[in-house]
């Protein structure tokens, strides 16, 4: 009797030795499977929330060399402008640009000449305008505007962007 109390016990013993290491086998398996298809998800969810931190998204505008701007405008006597766009948007980028003349004057405006640039992440493109400027008022504003659209980390539509940079100049007649 004690030896088939025995044998039942051990037989007992050896299932449920089995049956431990099969729920080990099994949470092992859905910890994996939760590891690599939920990770994502979590990944989403937490960037939603703002927990993550995020690249920081920018482009840099500025004139290239601010000792070259013109200080005094002619009409007839075309100037060089040139500025830089460099991307830091942690994607490729169409920036499209304006130069234009304002009068500190009066207000109006004049658009002198436009173009679009296609830069990768972490390029940096140099852009020179040659730029003809009619007689709009005294004072004057050479505006540079950029236009762009991006998708920033963790916002699901792309959201268009602006920036723009100005140098005062005057202006002068020019000579015939």
């Amino acid at each position: 009797m004690t030896e088939l109390i025995n044998k039942r016990s051990a037989a007992i013993k050896g299932i449920y030795t089995s049956y431990k290491k099969y729920l080990f086998v099994v949470s092992l398996a859905i910890v994996a499977l939760l590891a690599v298809t939920g990770r994502a998800a979590i990944a989403t969810q937490l960037d939603q929330w703002q927990v993550l931190p995020r690249p920081q998204s920018v482009t840099e505008l500025y004139f290239t060399s601010n000792q070259n701007l013109p200080q005094v405008i002619q009409s007839g006597v075309p100037q060089q402008i040139n500025f830089t766009i460099h991307n830091e948007e942690n994607q490729p980028i169409l920036y499209r640009y304006t130069l234009v003349a304002q009068s500190v004057d009066n207000g109006s405006t004049q658009l002198l000449a436009e173009g679009k640039e296609q830069l990768a992440h972490d390029q940096t493109k140099k852009v020179s305008q040659k730029i003809d400027v009619p007689n709009i008022g005294n004072h004057l504003q050479i505006i540079v505007n950029i236009e762009y659209a991006n998708r920033q980390a963790g916002d699901s539509e792309m959201k268009v962007q602006r920036q723009s940079i100005s140098h005062r100049v005057n202006f002068a007649e020019g000579q015939s």
